[in-house]
């Protein structure tokens, strides 16, 4: 596994220090013209999971990325225009899962912190 992938699934453990991981990996790397497509890569993998914990905690991940890592070269902004093409038309599959079956989807406390994760974007204009 990269070192990308390895902090990925430490993240989906919803961690704090882990979101520190994957942004500073982002800051490091934002000189590589690629590597936010590769970052945007793994988070989108992980919000096909099944498991609504690991969505929400990709969620965290997608504001962590936009809110903290550099602005050098627009990395930044070329985060947040990435996963805006990917993550807004699956969004509807990060709040429900699957929709064959309803015991994926977020919980109401779950519901109620995407809540804040979206709050937040629009506070700081990422989408």
């Amino acid at each position: 596994k990269t070192e990308l992938s390895k902090i990925v699934q430490k993240v989906r453990k919803g961690l704090k220090e882990d979101l520190k991981k994957l942004v500073d990996f982002a800051s490091r790397n934002s000189h590589v013209d690629a590597s936010y497509k590769l970052v945007c890569h793994e988070i989108m993998n992980e919000t096909k999971s099944k498991n609504p914990k690991v969505r929400l905690h990709m969620m965290y991940a997608v504001l962590h990325l936009t809110r903290e890592t550099t602005k050098k070269r627009n990395y930044r902004m070329r985060l947040a225009q990435r996963f805006e093409k990917l993550l807004v038309p699956n969004f509807a599959r990060v709040v429900n899962g699957h929709a064959s079956d309803s015991s994926q989807a977020l919980h109401e406390d779950q519901l109620e912190k995407l809540s804040r994760v979206l709050a937040k974007w629009r506070e700081i204009r990422v989408f």
